[in-house]
Parts: structure tokens; sequence; C-alpha cells
């Protein structure tokens, strides 16, 4: 009687170790699965100025008015480019509504 419930108690052990794996081996996919989903691989915070961003130099004084005109263009022109490459992408005839 005694080797049954050693073999129980083992049993238990082993399935809830097995369990809790299970568990952070889940937990593990599903952090790498939003961090994936939810990370721009085309450019990254620091490679993109946002306009905001520019209005605050540009209130500081920190960049010309020239200056403030010309990379308030090329961040148009970037958030253009993904637009146009986004509707590319896209099927026709459907819409990201």
């Amino acid at each position: 009687m005694v080797t049954t419930t050693e073999s129980t108690a083992g049993d238990v052990i082993l399935w809830g170790l097995i369990l809790i794996a299970g568990i952070a081996l889940l937990g593990f996919a599903v952090w790498r699965v939003r961090r994936w989903s939810f990370s721009t691989p085309e450019t990254s915070s620091e490679d993109m100025w946002s306009l905001q961003h520019l209005r605050d130099l540009h209130k500081r004084g920190e960049i010309s008015d020239e200056e403030f005109r010309v990379l308030k263009a090329r961040v148009i022109d970037q958030y253009r480019g993904k637009e146009t490459r986004k509707d590319r992408a896209s099927p026709k005839g459907t819409s990201d509504a």
C-alpha cells in the first residue's frame, strides 16, 4: 500500500510541474506574439520625428522657420509613403474601416 501512495503523490507532483511549465510556455508565447504584433519594423521611434516634436523644437527656437518647413515636409512624406504601401498591400475592393 505504501507504493501506491508514493506513486500517486509522485504523479501529482509530476503533473503539477508539467502544468506549471505549460502555463509558463503559454505566457511566453503570448508575450512574444503581442510584442511582434505591436512592433513597427519599418521605422523606430528614434528614426521618425513627430510633427508635435518638430513644433516644440520650433516653438523653443531650437530650429529655424526654414528647418521646420523642411523637416515637416519630410515627416509628411514619410507618412504618405507608409499610407501608399498599406494601400498597395491591401486587396482591391476592401477597406480598412
